[in-house]
């Protein structure tokens, strides 16, 4: 779990005059005068988050803004009144930020305050989930599996297993008979070990294929 930004005076004001205005809404991100409340945030998390994505956790060591999106949590289109709202801010690599977009991922209706509580989330939530009980990374930026309804949810909202599709793999990798049957065993058992050694052949498997893929 991250912590939350706490804004710096110029930033807490230009915030509060922003909601103010007439029409306030999502388009407002963008604006011209909050470019400094923008860069505050994404400077924060980036620090917070130690270059990690929030979702596919790729270590990016850049500070370049444009390897980096802010990402609302209930996205800006949906509730635009949590915009600003520290809870509901990380940052994420490009990519994982435009799959998710503005899918649904709360059962939440609330308008005022963003809710506060994991279950009201489909997804995993940087603040208030520990990532690594919904999702293990087999090897991170191939392949991952869901530990829980909420890890299934995120690597699919998300899209965290198109790393096979900008590499060039094809999709044999993903459905390969043997993945699957160890994937369905891993759900079925809850001896530590047990866990251990079907994650490491799901990642033998798979790394074999990725290998015989490159070499044909």
């Amino acid at each position: 779990m991250i912590n939350e930004i706490i804004y710096s005076e110029h930033s807490s004001k230009k915030i509060s005059e922003k909601m103010e205005e007439e029409n306030f809404c999502g388009r407002n991100w963008g604006d011209d005068d909050l470019e400094v409340v923008r860069r505050e945030i994404k400077d924060f998390y980036i620090r917070e988050q130690k270059h990690t994505c929030a979702y596919c956790k790729q270590e990016i060591r850049s500070n370049n803004g444009r390897h980096w999106d802010i990402e609302h949590i209930i996205s800006r289109e949906s509730v635009h009144e949590f915009m600003f709202e520290p809870k509901n801010l990380c940052v994420s690599c490009p990519e994982c930020n435009q799959r998710k977009g503005p899918n649904k991922v709360t059962h939440s209706k609330a308008r005022k305050k963003p809710p506060l509580n994991s279950l009201d989330y489909f997804i995993v939530h940087p603040h208030l989930d520990n990532y690594e009980d919904h999702i293990e990374p087999v090897k991170i930026g191939e392949f991952y599996f869901s530990k829980s309804e909420k890890g299934e949810k995120t690597i699919s909202i998300c899209g965290l297993n198109r790393f096979y599709e900008f590499a060039g793999y094809n999709q044999a990798v993903t459905t390969d008979n043997q993945i699957l049957q160890f994937a369905n065993l891993l759900s079925d058992t809850t001896n530590e070990n047990q866990r251990k050694s079907l994650l490491r052949d799901i990642a033998t498997v798979a790394l074999r294929q990725l290998t015989n893929e490159t070499s044909d």
